[in-house]
């Protein structure tokens, strides 16, 4: 019985609302013809322009992606600046995930060296280099590694 009661005082409300809004207008004897066609218009005339679902994932996603590129490229530098000579040309860092530093190596010997070698020392030197805890484990892959730029100090 509640429920009811709650149905029609939400349902006299907002008939109320309605006519309130059709007087303002003149149309409160108006033929119900009439003041469909008033509703509709009045409708669309209230309503927010549409967005582009492009418009609305850039608005959300812009930040975070900033904030995720700048926090990469930190870890790419401290990659780089700790790595060894001799893998420093034949690695690449692919991302981070939840924890988890993606990176790209050249072969299945490199993987091995730098996987079972050194692996807490390279996570605790990467953290250190970065300014913060943000690699907790390292997961190597075989792969192409991307092709440098070339500049124009390499060109001569």
């Amino acid at each position: 019985m509640g429920d009811e009661w709650l149905g029609a005082l939400k349902g006299s409300l907002m008939r109320r609302g309605r006519r309130e809004i059709l007087e303002e207008h003149g149309l409160s004897i108006a033929p119900s013809e009439a003041q469909r066609f008033f509703w509709e218009r009045y409708n669309k005339s209230r309503r927010r322009p549409a967005t582009q679902v492009g418009e609305l994932l850039e608005r959300i996603e812009t930040p975070r992606l900033a904030e995720s590129a700048d926090v990469l490229g930190r870890i790419r530098a401290a990659w780089r600046a700790i790595m060894p000579e001799v893998f420093s040309g034949r690695t690449y860092v692919e991302g981070l995930r939840g924890g988890t530093l993606r990176v790209v190596v050249a072969s299945s010997a490199d993987r091995f060296t730098l996987s079972r070698q050194m692996p807490n020392s390279l996570i605790e030197a990467l953290n250190e280099s970065a300014r913060g805890n943000l690699v907790k484990r390292i997961e190597y892959r075989v792969g192409a590694l991307p092709r440098a730029k070339k500049t124009e100090e390499t060109i001569e």
